[in-house]
């Protein structure tokens, strides 16, 4: 993934323009209050999970954007 488009996606998330739809609504919170560092290292290891786990059901990290 492109650092540009990973930093940029990151301070959609905390903005609350994007979501990570993996954890509840605490969890996400949480994740946000770590700050963007803390938000990429999740979307950096969603995609590389989802990569490599492509079959199994949910395990991909999923953002939503608005």
């Amino acid at each position: 993934m492109d650092y540009g488009k990973l930093s940029e996606l990151a301070k959609r998330v905390v903005a609350g323009k994007a979501t990570i739809a993996r954890l509840d609504t605490a969890e996400e919170q949480g994740r946000i209050t770590g700050g963007c560092r803390n938000v990429e290292a999740t979307i950096i290891l969603g995609t590389t999970f989802g990569y490599n786990q492509s079959k199994q059901n949910g395990a991909c990290c999923h953002i939503n954007e608005f």
